[in-house]
Formats: structure tokens, sequence, C-alpha cells
């Protein structure tokens, strides 16, 4: 409450204090909100190495985002030594709960042979898996694999589907500039520049520089 100000004056301190005495008191959730507050920096008080022991904490107690944001960190090697290997394990573990952002950074790994055997063909498909999750960033990359044959054959149908639904459902302009691209090159059945125009102006509307350049070529 004294953090989201609900119901009372916001006060960051207070705040802190109690999620500091709940993970004290051995309650995960606690460990992991004074994990995040730490690697933000809310009220200056920025600390990684913190952040990272707290977030380790919650994530053994199988807190879903603390494993989350502790693997992000891991990756990066801020307040902990870098660890890909371990992380890839703890998003792995994650996606196979369904858990969508897991497999977002999961398939990262995967298609970039970080920290594990480059497997492309795997990484589309907890991509794929992300985005039937309704994570967009999962959705695109999806396409991104799907449109350049990096799951292991070209499928355009596919791709245009993943993109669709990053573009439209998910308002990520590079979506709509990728599927603008792939009708503008003629990429798959029932492609145009009428089409491509489209996705471009969609794609300039959420904020894409490359789609706002394509129109600007016009």
């Amino acid at each position: 409450v004294y953090d989201t100000g609900r119901g009372v004056t916001k006060d960051q301190p207070r705040a802190a204090a109690l999620y500091k005495r709940a993970c004290e008191m051995d309650y995960p959730r606690g460990c992991s909100k004074l994990g995040i507050r730490l690697y933000k920096g809310v009220n200056g008080t920025k600390d990684l190495p913190g952040a990272a022991q707290h977030l380790a904490t919650a994530c053994k107690a199988e807190q879903e985002m603390a494993c989350l944001n502790y693997g992000n960190m891991l990756v990066k090697g801020e307040g902990v030594a870098q660890d890909l290997p371990q992380a890839v394990d703890i998003f792995d573990t994650w996606c196979i709960r369904d858990h969508a952002r897991s497999c977002v950074r999961l398939g990262h790994l995967l298609r970039e042979g970080k920290g594990t055997v480059k497997k492309p063909g795997k990484a589309s498909q907890v991509y794929n898996q992300a985005c039937d999750k309704n994570d967009y960033e999962g959705c695109y990359w999806a396409g991104f694999m799907a449109a350049t044959g990096q799951s292991g054959a070209l499928n355009y149908s596919g791709a245009y589907h993943w993109l669709g639904k990053a573009c439209n459902e998910g308002r990520l302009g590079y979506a709509c500039y990728l599927a603008g691209v792939l009708n503008e090159m003629g990429k798959g059945v029932g492609t145009s520049k009428r089409r491509a125009m489209t996705l471009f102006r969609k794609g300039c509307e959420y904020k894409d520089a490359k789609s706002c350049a394509k129109l600007s070529e016009k």
C-alpha cells in the first residue's frame, strides 16, 4: 500500500523497510519486491549486488518474477558474476511451466547459442509458446524466425500470423515493419506493395522509425 499509494500517501522508505522485514521473516515475495526496488534504484537505493542477492533468495523459493529478473542479471553480469548456463536453466525451468517471458528469454539464448548449444528450432518453438500466451515480443521473434528460415524452413504463412499478432494486438511497430518489408518484397502468398504501405503506416503510428522512413521514401 505504501509502495503504490493506494489509499495512503506514498512512502517509499517505509515500503522498503516493510519489504525488508518481510524478507527477513522468510516471506519470498518480500525478497522479490525488495530485490526489484534495489535493482531499479527506487528512492535512490540502487544496489545491484543486493538486488541479485534478494532475487536469488526469492527465486529459490519459486517466485517466478524473481527468477526472471535474477536470470536477466546473470545474463548481463549485473551485481553478480555472469553465468549464462545458469540463466538458461532458470528460464527453461519457468518456460516449461508456461511463464511466457521466461520462454522469450530462453529463446534469445537458444537462438544466439549463449550458455548452451545453438538450437534455432527450439528457440522458434519457445517463442511460439510465448506468443500463444500473448507475449507479443515472443510473437515477433516467432515471426522473424519463420520469415528468415531460422526456424528450420521458410514459413511465410506462419510469419504473417505471428507478426500480425505482434503488430495488431501488441502494437509493436517493428513487427509491422518486418511484415511490411515481406509484402514489399513479394514474399508469400497474397503479398502486395499496397499492403506493405498499410503496414508501414501502422508501424509509424506505433513509433517505429524504420516504418516512418519507408513512408517518407514514397
